[in-house]
């Protein structure tokens, strides 16, 4: 992700982390899992 975000803009990595705990504390957040690696993460939600 930071490779991909320093493209656009400047890394924030206090702020990354904020966004991503924020997520992960939704019920509707999920890890994606690669061999037993963290390797993502899904937020689904209905409008």
């Amino acid at each position: 992700m930071k490779a991909l975000t320093e493209d656009l803009l400047k890394w924030n990595e206090a702020g990354q982390k904020r966004v991503l705990d924020l997520a992960l504390a939704q019920k509707c957040t999920f890890i994606i899992m690669i061999d037993g690696s963290d390797a993502g993460w899904l937020q689904v939600d209905e409008a």
